[in-house]
């Protein structure tokens, strides 16, 4: 992703990815990251479809981000 969208890398790696049954969630501090995530979720849902091997759907949040933070999304080699 790095590659990419530098800055879209570096507001992820500040969210907290939160795995779940269905939908994963990605928690932001900050409402602007959000947004800014929001405009580019097709492609944030194909990577991690890609690093994961299976379809991946993603809820963008405000709120809490913390230590649990990822540090950054492994893409396949």
């Amino acid at each position: 992703m790095r590659k990419d969208k530098a800055a879209l890398a570096i507001t992820l790696e500040q969210a907290r990815l939160i795995p779940g049954e269905g939908i994963w969630r990605i928690v932001f501090a900050r409402a602007f990251d959000c947004e800014s995530a929001r405009r580019a979720v097709s492609l944030i849902e194909a990577k991690v479809a890609t690093s994961f091997n299976h379809p991946v759907r993603l809820s963008l949040e405000v709120g809490q981000s913390g230590p649990e933070a990822p540090q950054e999304f492994i893409e396949p080699s």
